[in-house]
């Protein structure tokens, strides 16, 4: 027996058994009272009777086995996918389910006409993961071309068009490249134009910083940073507490400097190397995330001595920086300077200026703190 043969004789005998298996175990009753068969493929219903379930089974059964078949024999068969159709069971009688070959494929845009050639779906037009993706980029994007269109008739309207306009360039976050153009947009001032392109580079700097790896904290930090240069308002720096000491142990923790003269000045003997701390509390200081997500503030000094009799400096030191790195943001900051008053002041007045600067910002503020040097022993 050839290899075709024996499959076609194997499958049929699946057929009958898949068929059998499926059957529901009921009997007819004969004249002679013995329970009839089950009925089987070869089995014939009347014309009017519509097919049951079960012999719409065999009958797919049947066609698939034909078709597998027929392709092992090299021939051209009919594909076992089938579809079914909408709308065919309203007729009364059962749906049948026809095959891919039963339905004849048309245009987009109706029947082709007679002589055309037929093609078959390419696999580029079959949906994929990728063309979702890509359709649902190109509906965002169609809707903020549609939002932006909005916005601007909004802000020709408005008599304060700035608000509509920020809105406007914060979709740049989303695609840089929809990035307006303020020099084209009529009716703002100069101060208006320069903060709407300052504020579009912000939102393009943490869009971009979001899109990378880049932690999305220090990725705030560093464009607000970064904003706070370009629109050179950088904060308030103050120092609400200033004072010369001889011991530090904390924030708010310190003595100070008790010897003062009839002024409630500081006093010093003249021409000796007094070893004093400069102890000063911070706001409006400025702290930033660092590569390895600690809150790092950094602030400098300059300190410099002027004479009270003519307002000339008799001393200086450069700037000293003073880094802070924290888990939690301060609230709290203050720094401690140790230096030794210079052994050639004399007996007089004198005023000990101290400039702060906040690295992060550039921010700077001064304060001066007098004291008095004497010549006799002091108590």
């Amino acid at each position: 027996m050839s290899a075709p043969i024996k499959i076609t004789v194997l499958l049929i005998t699946l057929t009958s058994l898949l068929g059998s298996s499926c059957a529901p175990k009921k009997t007819v009753a004969t004249d002679a009272g013995a329970p009839a068969p089950i009925p089987t493929l070869s089995n014939q219903r009347p014309i009017n009777e519509p097919p049951s379930d079960l012999e719409a089974h065999r009958r797919q059964v049947q066609q698939d086995t034909e078709a597998f078949l027929a392709h092992r024999q090299g021939t051209a068969s009919e594909p076992t996918i089938e579809w079914t159709m909408p709308g065919q069971a309203s007729t009364g009688e059962p749906a049948t389910v026809p095959t891919i070959a039963d339905v004849q494929p048309q245009p987009p845009h109706g029947p082709m006409e007679e002589g055309s050639a037929e093609t078959a779906p390419s696999q580029a037009e079959t949906p994929t993961a990728a063309t979702t993706v890509t359709t649902a980029t190109d509906d965002l994007r169609q809707s903020m071309i549609d939002f932006s269109r909005e916005l601007y008739v909004s802000s020709t309207w408005s008599d304060q068009p700035l608000k509509e306009l920020l809105v406007l360039a914060s979709l740049s976050m989303l695609d840089p490249e929809r990035a307006i153009d303020p020099n084209a947009i009529p009716d703002l001032t100069d101060e208006e134009r320069a903060l709407l392109a300052t504020m579009q580079k912000y939102f393009i700097a943490i869009g971009n910083d979001i899109d990378s790896e880049t932690n999305p904290w220090l990725a705030m930090s560093t464009a607000t940073t970064e904003l706070q240069r370009r629109l050179k308002q950088t904060p308030d720096l103050d120092l609400p507490t200033l004072a010369l000491c001889t011991r530090v142990g904390g924030f708010g923790d310190f003595d100070e400097w008790r010897v003062l003269n009839d002024m409630e000045q500081y006093s010093f003997i003249a021409h000796t190397k007094q070893p004093v701390i400069i102890y000063l509390e911070m706001e409006g200081f400025t702290s930033n995330l660092n590569e390895n997500n600690l809150w790092e503030t950094v602030t400098s000094q300059h300190l410099t001595i002027y004479s009270d009799r003519d307002g000339i400096p008799v001393w200086k030191e450069d700037w000293q920086s003073a880094s802070d790195r924290s888990r939690k943001r301060r609230r709290d900051y203050f720094t401690v300077q140790k230096f030794e008053l210079p052994r050639g002041l004399s007996v007089g007045k004198y005023q000990l200026k101290i400039r702060v600067r906040d690295e992060k910002t550039g921010a700077e503020t001064e304060q001066n703190i007098p004291f008095t040097m004497t010549a006799g022993v002091l108590n």
